[in-house]
């Protein structure tokens, strides 16, 4: 398992919240990724209730660059590359109905017993 840690800016009310992604089976196309973030407010700056939280799996890992729930079945999904040694990802945020959601977001490998 891998997790990467990032801080997601969305909007005036969504800004520098911390956002995962946990990978299993190591970093490989078809592996499941599981995305958790939450945000202090909604995008009517309301309080949010709780954690945001998606699976599914990379849909594509190739030449460094690499899609997260690309298949488009979940609302959100990723976009961008991943570092040489696999300890970076930068990454894109889409959404279905508005296209580019935010980004480029630098995520960090946080955890890695892949080589354990």
């Amino acid at each position: 398992m891998r997790t990467y840690v990032g801080r997601l800016t969305t909007s005036v009310t969504i800004k520098d919240e911390t956002c995962s992604f946990s990978i299993n089976g190591g970093l490989r196309t078809g592996a499941t990724a599981v995305v958790v973030s939450s945000w202090t407010n909604d995008m009517h700056g309301k309080p949010n209730k709780g954690p945001f939280f998606l699976s599914g799996t990379i849909t594509k890992l190739e030449d460094g660059k690499i899609d997260i729930f690309g298949d488009k079945s979940n609302y959100y999904w990723w976009q961008g590359t991943v570092s040489e040694n696999g300890n970076t990802l930068t990454l894109e945020m889409w959404a279905t109905k508005t296209g580019r959601y935010s980004g480029p977001i630098e995520y960090r490998l946080e955890f890695d017993d892949d080589s354990v």
